[in-house]
């Protein structure tokens, strides 16, 4: 009974390293593979049930928002259901692909044999392919999605799987190739500036639709535009906050960018209309020379765009790039092991990147609130009142170009955020839409295309670890089994 239950809870070359431990005197030599397919359900859920709760429940109670025991009752039901939807992917998608198999090979024996019908020897050559059994298995299995909690959760799983699907595709394009040769520019950070104009224009007109932790770090590196409470200001009279300046920005849009009387050369009069009220301790400080509205509330010290953007740059990039070497120093403290190998290669790598992200952020950034501005000056004031904050988001994005070389992980981060984002506009503007388990069929389909690209090519996978993941969703071990393949030619 207990070494039937040490079966089904470690691999064999797990319990042979416990063996070896002087942990246990037993040993067990093979593994079946209902065994397998067990513990990668078992481990599958305990992982998401873990990371739920981490997130419900540790995250909060750091920040004193709760208590640990109120916020552990709350989460446990969403917790448990995370684990099962990520179980029964595991459990069901092995024992599917292993029917399907052997369902497409009984196919390929009858294929000589006459079909009563044409429909039927349609469905015959379909089934017989060989992206027939992943495909299958994984729309299925995927979804047991379903059983996942909904919400923004959710969404982002499969919004991420979809991005994976995408790029996985793409790479076995080129790797069969079916795709031209592309310029050296060509690349995964030309995304960018699509995802950023429509990031900017969710900020402004959808903040409800914006992540809060992308709004947080843009408004903490841009000082220079989103002007803080100075020093001497009485404390009783209220300043606006960030949001509350985009969102007057974008009245100022919607009222068709009217100008700007300074306060300053007007003494007593009311100058400031009642709808921009809220940033109007910003208006009454502002410089008399300015006289867009825009530049008003953004750069209310300097009558010059020109020269805020190059002061903001000058100030920003010192900050964000001391802001990403803590970041790539604790990344580097985590893979200690390998940077003990090469210091040297890491230390020259983590400059590059530092360098690339550092130039994007802060001439994106800058750029972004830049254009709000300038196009207020260029552009007739009815002219694309709301639309030219995409076309600011798209200039601000191609900076992207800076960070080409080892910024594809930001790129796909952005991309999601937009997708995300995106998502929330379409539930909330268009509520005639039924979006109910739309998430679930994305994550499904998304699934059964990964399986299939992996089945045919594992390399189209950059990562080891998904290589690694997907192997196991397979129901075989956890090996890469590019590096598997690499060491057979080698020894051959």
């Amino acid at each position: 009974m207990t070494r039937s239950l040490v079966t089904f809870l470690l691999s064999p070359k797990e319990y042979a390293s416990i063996c070896k431990s002087g942990l246990s005197k037993h040993s067990h030599d093979s593994d079946s593979p209902s065994a397998a397919k067990f513990r990668s359900a078992c481990r599958s859920f305990t992982a998401a049930y873990a990371l739920t709760l981490a997130i419900d429940v540790a995250i909060p109670a750091s920040l004193g928002k709760q208590g640990i025991k109120e916020l552990l009752r709350k989460a446990q039901k969403n917790a448990i259901r995370s684990g099962l939807s990520f179980a029964g992917v595991f459990l069901s998608h092995p024992i599917l692909l292993a029917f399907l198999i052997r369902f497409r090979q009984k196919l390929v024996q009858r294929r000589g044999r006459p079909s009563p019908c044409k429909s039927l020897r349609y469905f015959q050559s379909l089934c017989s392919t060989e992206y027939f059994p992943p495909i299958v298995a994984g729309v299925l299995s995927g979804t047991a999605l379903a059983i996942h909690p909904p919400g923004n959760r959710r969404v982002s799983i499969a919004i991420y799987l979809f991005t994976k699907a995408v790029e996985s595709f793409y790479k076995f394009m080129g790797a069969e190739g079916y795709l031209p040769n592309l310029p050296w520019w060509f690349g995964s950070w030309m995304m960018a500036p699509f995802a950023s104009s429509q990031l900017l224009h969710a900020m402004f007109f959808d903040g409800d639709c914006f992540p809060n932790s992308f709004k947080s770090f843009i408004f903490g590196f841009s000082n220079s535009y989103v002007k803080k409470r100075p020093a001497d200001y009485p404390a009783h009279l209220a300043w606006p906050d960030g949001d509350t300046i985009i969102k007057n920005i974008a009245e100022i849009s919607r009222k068709n960018y009217p100008k700007f009387k300074s306060p300053v050369l007007r003494p007593g009069a009311s100058t400031v209309p009642l709808v921009f009220e809220e940033i109007s301790p910003i208006l009454n400080l502002a410089h008399p020379s300015i006289t867009y509205l825009s530049c008003a509330s953004l750069h209310p010290d300097n009558p010059s765009c020109t020269k805020t953007l190059l002061e903001f740059c000058a100030r920003q990039l010192v900050p964000v790039s001391k802001f990403m070497f803590v970041f790539y120093t604790c990344l580097g403290l985590l893979r200690y092991e390998r940077v003990k190998k090469d210091p040297l290669s890491f230390i020259m790598l983590t400059a590059q990147k530092i360098a690339g992200v550092s130039a994007f952020v802060t001439f994106g950034f800058g750029t972004c609130w830049a254009s709000v501005c300038a196009f207020q000056r260029i552009l007739p004031d009815n002219f694309l009142p709301r639309w030219r904050f995409h076309l600011a988001g798209f200039i601000g994005g191609l900076f992207a170009f800076l960070d080409r070389e080892h910024g594809k992980s930001r790129v796909d981060s952005l991309v999601r955020l937009s997708l995300a984002s995106s998502w929330k506009i379409v539930e909330k503007r268009h509520k005639k839409i039924n979006l109910k388990h739309v998430d679930v069929y994305l994550f499904a389909a998304s699934l059964g295309i990964i399986m299939a690209l992996f089945q045919s090519s594992p390399s189209a996978f950059s990562d080891s670890l998904t290589r690694k993941s997907l192997n196991v969703l397979c129901g075989n071990s956890w090996v890469d089994p590019v590096k598997v393949a690499n060491r057979n030619n080698k020894a051959e």
